[in-house]
């Protein structure tokens, strides 16, 4: 029995979707059984090597995760305060960025505001400035804990 192509791509396209659609759903009870895998996955030739060098796997496993979250901290540390500097620089810099911005695309908006009025056009840009910079500093806050 032959099935037309039609009909695979129909049940394939489906499927794909179902799963990303299941994926997305179960996205922040699978994240962490996911980065287990890849750290497995990555980490295992060194067990290996660990273990044809006569250490147990057990002995192996326990030293080489040690290791590796030894050194995911020491970055973690290392990074953190850098990421929290720059992510308040962002913030308060955020209204000279979007002036900025607003200089550039102005020339290309004047469509715009002959179709909707000067007025719509200021109140937007009051909107947007007020509101991202208070999303930055959101996002900012829980960069820093």
């Amino acid at each position: 029995m032959t099935v037309s192509a039609k009909t695979q791509m129909t049940f394939w396209s489906a499927t794909i979707a179902l799963f990303i659609g299941f994926i997305w759903l179960f996205k922040a009870i699978l994240t962490p059984f996911i980065l287990g895998i890849v750290i497995a996955y990555l980490l295992n030739p060194l067990v290996k090597k660990f273990s044809t060098n006569g250490f147990k796997r057990t002995t192996s496993t326990v030293i080489i995760l040690a290791v590796f979250f030894t050194v995911v901290s020491a970055i973690i540390i290392l990074v953190a305060p850098i990421i929290a500097k720059e992510s308040a620089e962002l913030i308060n810099k955020m209204p000279e960025y979007l002036d900025g911005l607003f200089k550039i695309i102005q020339p290309y908006v004047a469509w715009f505001q002959d179709s909707i009025g000067q007025g719509s056009v200021e109140d937007a840009k009051v909107f947007l400035k007020d509101n991202l910079t208070k999303i930055l500093s959101i996002s900012g806050g829980m960069a820093n804990g």
